[in-house]
């Protein structure tokens, strides 16, 4: 295979680019397509794992504009590759153009979603992470989902980050999914973001917890990280929001 045809489902913020993701697609008559399993493109990073963000100079079609969230792309495959927690990826080449195909509707998002038993759910640990000893042994098939969640809210932040030495913005979802409660999932949707941005507390202040306008009318694509060496976790994102209606992806994207 040289390339793979892909429904994007994901254009998180990652690093300084963007994480990428969707379900390969194949054209079927009447206009319409058949979706398979996830993909993941990625670049290789300075030591050779194909973990790092892919930059615009990739999403850039070929023939002018950018990749948007329910594009359906072509995306040249440079090579295969073995990511821990991350078996949905494969490496593109630096520069080699995408092309588009169609664009999918955003309300046959809500047909496609994916019904895991649970969300990576390792207990031995909070709900927002797994353990790498979770992913060494075997508990990740796929690091990527499109659900339904259930009491989805978002919580606004403005805390100080001693890391970096300032306030920083920060974005977390919680939803309970078949019953159990997921918390403190860091939200890299733009569009969500890109709504919200107006409602952040000051520096310093309380988190903010609210309700999205359209109560359980949302599906999130769920992203599973490579493994952060700092701390032994691999961290789960909400890397894409959607509504029925389509507007959030249409008017707030980025």
């Amino acid at each position: 295979m040289t390339s793979v045809k892909m429904l994007v489902l994901a254009k998180s913020y990652k690093n300084g680019g963007r994480c990428i993701a969707g379900k390969i697609s194949e054209d079927q008559p009447d206009n319409k397509v058949r979706l398979g399993g996830w993909v993941r493109p990625a670049l290789l990073d300075k030591q050779g794992n194909a973990t790092a963000p892919i930059t615009a100079n990739e999403y850039m079609y070929i023939k002018g504009g950018f990749l948007k969230v329910l594009d359906i792309v072509d995306i040249p495959i440079h090579a295969s590759c073995e990511v821990s927690g991350q078996p949905d990826n494969f490496v593109v080449k630096p520069s080699q153009k995408w092309s588009k195909h169609h664009h999918f509707r955003a309300d046959c998002v809500f047909n496609i979603t994916d019904v895991p038993t649970n969300i990576w759910l390792d207990t031995s640990t909070s709900s927002n992470q797994v353990t790498k000893a979770y992913v060494d042994a075997g508990g990740v098939s796929q690091s990527l989902y499109l659900i339904r969640p259930v009491s989805l809210k978002v919580t606004l932040l403005n805390e100080y980050d001693s890391w970096n030495s300032r306030y920083q913005k920060k974005t977390h979802a919680s939803f309970f999914y078949h019953d159990v409660f997921y918390d403190k999932i860091s939200i890299t949707c733009p569009a969500t973001r890109n709504m919200l941005k107006g409602r952040y507390p000051d520096e310093g202040e309380e988190g903010v917890t609210i309700e999205l306008p359209d109560g359980d009318e949302y599906a999130l694509t769920l992203s599973l990280s490579p493994l952060l060496e700092s701390t032994g976790m691999h961290y789960k994102f909400v890397a894409t929001v959607f509504d029925k209606s389509g507007s959030l992806q249409k008017d707030y994207a980025a």
